[in-house]
């Protein structure tokens, strides 16, 4: 699953076109896109984490 994911991300820069578009609306970038694969089931829920982590707004402690 990890190269897959690699490879998807490495072809589409989907951080790089969902920060163009959303900015800081992390629900809206999640809102944006399915992850679908009749093959890779966690497909999807991956990409969301990636996604997740990567758009995360630190909160204070």
């Amino acid at each position: 699953m990890g190269q897959m994911i690699k490879f998807f991300l490495g072809a589409w820069d989907l951080c790089g076109c969902l920060e163009c578009n959303y900015e800081n609306d992390v629900d809206g970038m999640l809102d944006f896109f399915d992850g679908e694969s009749q093959f890779y089931p966690c497909f999807d829920p991956s990409l969301r984490q990636i996604v997740g982590k990567r758009f995360a707004i630190p909160k204070d402690p």
